[in-house]
């Protein structure tokens, strides 16, 4: 029997990649929607006409419109957000926007 040495094992441990934001087509109108859709699920937004006002998005006629411009503008004043991390850092930022409006009628 040939002795197994550290050398000839083979890893079956898949490579690790860090993306940036930039490897991610967010023109793309099927990325965008996930994310659109996906932030809906996550603060149970339903369709309407709420967050045009709250996000500063005056110009859009409804919450998905104005998710879309929210998550451009967001991504062009962020230098640097893996896209691993890329959903959790939406969710975070929305979810302090959204604090700041609701401190501000309280």
């Amino acid at each position: 029997m040939d002795k197994i040495t550290r050398t000839s094992v083979v890893s079956l441990k898949q490579p690790s990649y860090k993306y940036s934001i930039d490897d991610i087509n967010l023109t793309d109108p099927q990325v965008m929607a996930r994310l659109v859709e996906s932030l809906k699920y996550v603060f149970q937004i339903h369709h309407g006409i709420e967050l045009p006002f709250v996000l500063g998005c005056s110009q859009c006629k409804n919450n998905e419109e104005a998710l879309i411009v929210w998550i451009t503008r967001t991504l062009k004043q962020t230098e640097w957000v893996g896209a691993d991390d890329l959903f959790n850092y939406l969710i975070m930022k929305l979810k302090a926007r959204l604090a700041q409006y609701h401190e501000g009628w309280m």
